[in-house]
């Protein structure tokens, strides 16, 4: 297996193993995560499927220059056909065993870079929807980090489905029917929630019953297994959900959380680290920035911001 390196191959620093869900919206924050480990002086193997390291490769015409010094880009196989488009018009129940087949890669590129290459991986940083990385983190001893990539509301509302079921037994939260019935409502069930509209939890898929399945089936485990990474990180800061992250603790809870965000580039964000680009540095897409040659010759009063 071969990656894209942003640093040398060999070296006695920190080594994190970065792994998000095949996902852009997972792969942002984790890779921006890792430019501020790399930036701090560890060096990052991000690993994602070889279908996303060629289309990050492809989305910046200068090739490899978004990778900082310490990051190698490496792809590992998930079994998909290249003819598979990989979004939701594809076989989505191909997509759903695709991150199950990622295991074994994984499993294999740990191994290489344990035993033949004779690196020390300090610790690996995963996504939490990927429960078997735990798996493998186990199985070499290594130290895993979960990383949670939405709010900590809908964390605590999934460690917490427990809790909602007993209280409300007739109530199923991953049902459709429920999202259309904005009067019926959970209480004193959710840490730091007093008061929610079951339309509002963070249950809802849009692919249909199998989607609903695969979700509630992860969220279970997932939270069944909340007790084994070293501690968990979630993509937020404590001024933005501070009464939920002030009651969220044991017993719902035996590992650190902690809070760290907004993980965006820090051309966004106004900071000048040269090495970081404008963009997101892990785009799946061409990217375009002729709009924002527009909106920068903008006046004032005339901006657009997208949020």
């Amino acid at each position: 297996m071969s990656g894209h390196h942003g640093g040398s191959p060999a070296s006695s620093k920190p080594h994190v193993l970065v792994l998000p869900f095949p996902l852009q919206g997972h792969i942002t924050p984790l890779m921006q995560l890792s430019k501020l480990l790399a930036a701090r002086g560890f060096d990052i193997t991000f690993v994602t499927t070889h279908f996303n390291v060629a289309k990050m490769l492809k989305a910046k015409k200068a090739g490899l220059t978004h990778l900082h010094m310490g990051i190698c880009l490496q792809g590992i196989p998930n079994g998909l056909p290249p003819s598979h488009p990989r979004d939701s018009s594809g076989d989505a129940e191909a997509a759903m065993a695709s991150l199950l087949a990622l295991h074994a890669p994984l499993d294999e590129l740990v191994r290489q870079m344990v035993q033949e290459q004779g690196l020390h991986i300090t610790c690996i940083i995963s996504d939490s929807f990927l429960l078997w990385s735990q798996d493998a983190a186990n199985k070499c001893r290594i130290p895993r980090i979960s990383f949670w990539p939405q709010s900590l509301t809908a964390f605590t509302c999934s460690i917490s489905l427990p809790q909602i079921k007993a209280a409300y037994p007739n109530l199923d939260p991953f049902n459709h029917e429920v999202y259309r019935n904005e009067t019926c409502r959970v209480q004193s069930c959710i840490p730091g929630i007093s008061d929610i509209a079951v339309c509002k939890l963070p249950f809802f898929s849009l692919d249909g019953d199998l989607g609903v399945n695969w979700l509630c089936c992860y969220l279970q485990v997932q939270m069944d297994r909340v007790h084994e990474p070293l501690c968990i990180i979630c993509h937020t800061f404590p001024d933005l959900e501070q009464e939920v992250l002030t009651q969220l603790k044991a017993p719902l809870l035996c590992k650190p959380i902690l809070t760290l965000g907004p993980l965006l580039p820090s051309g966004f964000l106004g900071g000048q680290d040269g090495n970081d680009d404008n963009g997101t540095g892990s785009s799946l897409h061409d990217e375009d920035e002729e709009c924002l040659q527009w909106l920068n010759g903008q006046t004032p009063r005339q901006s657009s911001i997208s949020l």
